[in-house]
């Protein structure tokens, strides 16, 4: 029994022995040898950190990449794009959108200053402007120093080389035909900003949809998109082409439209119109243009004989809505909802 004993007490003391040799080793070697009475992380705080570093690794892990170009190049991306020059100012409202401004753009000055989808973005982005869209700047761009290039292909074959001289290039095809979301799916690969597109179309989507339902009791009246042309005599019917989604019942808005016109460069006359003769009529222009289009268009009879301009349907609409891209439905679809749901 004495032996149990003291071999017991032998035991407890090495046991407390060892027990003050960690406290000492875990002590801070700056205050004395206290015990370090921080409390220890939470499991929240654990979590949220590893979290953000899976996150971060996953980023990295997203460059290089290899975007196949309109051209069926394989143009491999560095980094992250942070100075993205384009060379068609219809391009601009996509960068927007997934918030990554470019830093240049063909017609930027004149575009950002008249076309009411870019105007909010003109007060808080600084876009340089790189002359004609054919015939961008190259001596400009070269300074500003972009990380990315988006060109147009077939509008920019001829300046390709020396865009490549400046900066990685990436071609857009733009002749496929793509709906505003496919469009944006493209752009936002070239960025990193896949979720971002997303989210963006998500909630568009859900406008337009609302939308929809709002117009569903308009679904029996017709309704026109037109663009006077150069001399105010003829028009572009815009319906089948740059708003042919305010037609679609599936993912558009679902209006009825008078009639089929392909805008392919042709143009209809004033009689033309006659024959579709539409309940409601929205004119596009600039904006700034607008009082002189109508007053001038007021002058005819034939123009005075249409149903909608005779029950006070007509309605303006800004010239930006042709770029069909995320910016234009969006305010398209806003207008349309103001004006024929009241």
């Amino acid at each position: 029994m004495q032996l149990f004993r003291n071999g017991t007490k032998g035991k407890m003391h090495k046991l407390m022995l060892g027990l003050a040799l960690l406290l000492s080793a875990c002590s801070s070697p700056g205050n004395g040898g206290a015990v370090n009475s921080s409390p220890p992380q939470s499991t929240q705080q654990t979590t949220e950190a590893s979290a953000a570093a899976n996150a971060q690794q996953a980023k990295q892990q997203q460059w290089p990449r290899t975007y196949v170009d309109a051209t069926g190049k394989e143009v491999v991306i560095a980094k992250q794009p942070q100075r993205v020059a384009v060379t068609h100012f219809g391009m601009m409202e996509y960068f927007f959108a997934l918030e990554t401004p470019p830093i240049a753009s063909t017609l930027a000055e004149r575009m950002l200053g008249s076309f009411e989808t870019l105007k909010p973005y003109a007060k808080t982005a600084t876009v340089k402007d790189i002359g004609e869209v054919t015939t961008p700047n190259l001596e400009l761009m070269t300074e500003l120093e972009p990380d990315l290039i988006v060109a147009f292909s077939g509008t920019h074959n001829d300046v390709y080389e020396d865009l490549s001289h400046i900066s990685t290039v990436a071609m857009i095809n733009n002749t496929e035909e793509r709906t505003w979301a496919e469009t944006l799916r493209e752009y936002a690969k070239l960025i990193c900003k896949e979720q971002l597109a997303e989210d963006y179309i998500t909630k568009l989507e859900a406008l337009m949809a609302e939308a929809g339902e709002k117009l569903a009791a308009k679904k029996d009246k017709t309704v026109t998109f037109l663009r006077a042309s150069g001399d105010g005599s003829t028009f572009y019917v815009l319906d089948d082409n740059d708003v042919s989604y305010a037609f679609d019942e599936k993912s558009g808005l679902g209006l009825k439209p008078p009639g089929q016109y392909k805008l392919e460069g042709d143009v209809v006359s004033l009689e033309g119109i006659t024959v579709l003769d539409p309940d409601y009529i929205f004119l596009v222009d600039y904006l700034d243009n607008m009082d002189t289009t109508l007053a001038e268009l007021n002058k005819s009879k034939v123009w005075q004989s249409l149903k909608a301009v005779k029950a006070n349907h007509v309605y303006p609409l800004d010239v930006s809505i042709s770029t069909k891209g995320p910016l234009a439905v969006e305010y398209t679809t806003k207008e349309l909802l103001r004006v024929l749901a009241e």
